[in-house]
């Protein structure tokens, strides 16, 4: 059997494989937050076109290697997927996001009131209420308000006992007082290009996905109670979701 060729495999790789490579050399130099070189000066750099700088990007994007800060530019990600989030018991978003070390506070939090569409009423019961509180909120990092986490909508039915007087109390307390409802949810995760409206909430391009978190939130009795909805932000790479499918033992 002939010797295999290494240097001749190596000259056959396609040129942004070459390029992801000597990024990656200079990553392991850098520390995690380090902003990367602008696209200019790795082109010149590496002695490539944009195009082949780009697509060994995209890949050490993919790899969660390097994030991206809309109009601000590429980072060095933390080491990937060492926080992990369980879902399989329920928690509100900014107790998980807390959990993980994120320091975040919520912006642009509103609430209204809606009559519920038949979407709402299918997930929850349909035959209980027609309106509902519409609550939104994204959570972004305390210092750094560009970093957005998480764009967040609850669907809360005007029936359910919040043991609270809804007119006298301010809207960090109204979610606080329906957020200590839950005590399970059942959960749909699925992916979705972000669009123009989620985009713009979570500080990233209209192509990027996003993580769409969806949990019927249940009470101690099991009874459907709201509905949560979390758009999270695939640009961070320091958190990751892992789903536990064991009973919690007693």
């Amino acid at each position: 059997m002939n010797e295999i060729n290494k240097t001749k495999l190596k000259h056959n790789q396609p040129k942004y494989i070459e390029t992801y490579r000597e990024l990656a050399k200079l990553i392991e130099k850098l520390k995690p937050g380090d902003k990367l070189p602008t696209e200019e000066e790795l082109t010149r750099r590496f002695g490539v076109s944009r195009n082949t700088l780009r697509q060994a990007l995209q890949v050490l994007h993919e790899d969660k290697v390097i994030y991206k800060r809309k109009g601000a530019g590429t980072y060095v990600s933390g080491t990937p997927y060492l926080s992990r989030l369980d879902i399989s018991y329920y928690s509100d978003t900014e107790t998980i996001l807390k959990q993980l070390g994120f320091d975040v506070e919520a912006e642009e939090l509103a609430i209204t009131f809606e009559d519920a569409d038949c979407l709402v009423k299918d997930l929850l019961s349909p035959s209980e209420f027609s309106s509902i509180f519409y609550i939104s909120r994204t959570y972004v990092d305390k210092k750094d308000h560009n970093i957005k986490y998480c764009f967040c909508e609850d669907y809360i039915p005007v029936t359910v006992e919040l043991g609270i007087d809804v007119n006298k109390t301010d809207k960090k307390s109204f979610i606080e007082a329906y957020e200590r409802i839950g005590r399970a949810s059942i959960c749909n995760i699925t992916a979705v290009p972000a669009g123009k409206f989620y985009s713009a909430k979570l500080n990233i391009e209209s192509k990027d996905p996003v993580l769409v978190l969806q949990q019927v939130v249940l009470d101690e009795t099991g009874r459907r109670c709201y509905i949560n909805k979390t758009y999270m932000n695939t640009n961070i790479t320091e958190y990751s979701i892992l789903v536990n499918r064991r009973e919690e033992k007693r």
